[in-house]
């Protein structure tokens, strides 16, 4: 598995992320198998990986930084994906969650339905993302984010460090 990050200086993470790259195990498959309700068979082929560990720091008030990093975290999901030729990403999220992915335009699609997971009982579902469908959507509708996303690089870096540092 991979990690990757958005941090404040050299020690203070904000936000996180694991992708695990098909065969290796998921953990949807494992310690998440709950919410894998009816027919879906999950793959495992070498265009596949799975999300996890997703996470913002919850100590963050700031609802713009916030939803700021969550962007941050989902391109560098895409840069990653990119870069292992991966097209499906699974992931087992708060289901609430799900929402928030799709308004920002991603196409999640749910593919059971919300369990209460322990040891904090959170209503959780597992979801997939199809890259290809959303490039295709986002080149219609937001061909700026595509832009985005594919956008790395100093500029890019000293924007985000003012954002993270305001």
């Amino acid at each position: 598995s991979a990690s990757i990050g958005v941090f404040a200086g050299s020690r203070k993470i904000l936000a996180t992320v694991r992708m695990t790259h098909a065969p290796l195990p998921f953990m949807m498959e494992n310690e998440f198998s709950a919410c894998l309700v009816g027919s879906h068979i999950v793959r495992k082929n070498m265009d596949t990986a799975e999300i996890t560990r997703l996470t913002v720091d919850p100590s963050i008030l700031d609802g713009k930084l916030s939803s700021q990093l969550l962007r941050t975290m989902f391109k560098g999901m895409y840069l990653w994906c990119g870069l292992h030729a991966v097209r499906y990403t699974y992931m087992v999220v708060e289901h609430r969650l799900v929402r928030v992915v799709r308004r920002m335009g991603w196409p999640c699609v749910p593919i059971g339905i919300p369990v209460a997971l322990p040891p904090a009982d959170v209503p959780s579902v597992a979801a997939i993302l199809d890259l290809e469908e959303f490039r295709r959507e986002a080149l219609a509708q937001r061909p700026e984010l595509v832009t985005w996303l594919g956008v790395t690089g100093a500029s890019e870096e000293h924007e985000e460090n003012s954002l993270i540092e305001h």
